[in-house]
């Protein structure tokens, strides 16, 4: 059976661990991470093209016909 104080000085260790434990980020994993989010940022435009121009042409308005210069005169 276990002492009643080494619950509590257990419980203790644990409440003063930082969330998510001792985490280590080499050299190597952060410029892989940067990487993927630079690539991230660049390939959305690429991506979602259609759907910018769509956007692009509702924003525009409806497109209106070139006027010929001869139906004017008429």
């Amino acid at each position: 059976m276990e002492h009643p104080g080494e619950a509590a000085k257990s419980r203790r260790a644990w409440q003063s661990q930082p969330i998510g434990g001792y985490m280590y980020l080499d050299p190597g994993s952060g410029s892989l991470i940067l990487q993927v989010l630079i690539a991230s940022i660049l390939a959305t435009p690429f991506l979602l093209r259609s759907q910018i121009r769509r956007l692009v042409r509702t924003m525009r308005g409806p497109e209106r016909p070139p006027e010929s210069p001869n139906e004017n005169e008429s």
